[in-house]
């Protein structure tokens, strides 16, 4: 893994980190009206369809990557969730919703990868 990370290659960590555990990757940022899901991914371990919300932090100030989710921001993901679900005909399909939790302070990365997320 890289020894820097920007704000705006957090997914792109995470998507790494994802092909290395196997998962197969389906989509990146997947907007709707109703809002967006940062990557989208099969887990051959489970076999399940599952939506990714990603977090970098690159200091603990305004708290950790996974205290930065709502309870609006999930509300959000699973209604964005149901529609791809909806477009690309698998709405019988297993899913799941996940957080990588990124944290890179002081040149060392920290993933936390928390499943099945439910708020």
């Amino acid at each position: 893994m890289r020894n820097q990370i920007s704000g705006q290659n957090g997914e792109d960590v995470a998507l790494e980190y994802l092909r290395q555990k196997g998962y197969t990757i389906l989509g990146r940022n997947y907007r709707k009206r109703c809002g967006e899901i940062d990557l989208i991914a099969f887990d051959p371990t489970n076999k399940e369809l599952t939506f990714i919300e990603v977090k970098l932090r690159k200091n603990l100030v305004f708290g950790t990557p996974e205290e930065s989710i709502t309870a609006k921001k999930w509300q959000r993901i699973i209604k964005t969730a149901q529609w791809w679900l909806n477009e690309k005909k698998r709405a019988e399909t297993r899913w799941r919703v996940d957080l990588i939790a990124i944290e890179y302070i002081n040149d060392k990365i920290n993933i936390n990868h928390i499943q099945n997320i439910s708020l």
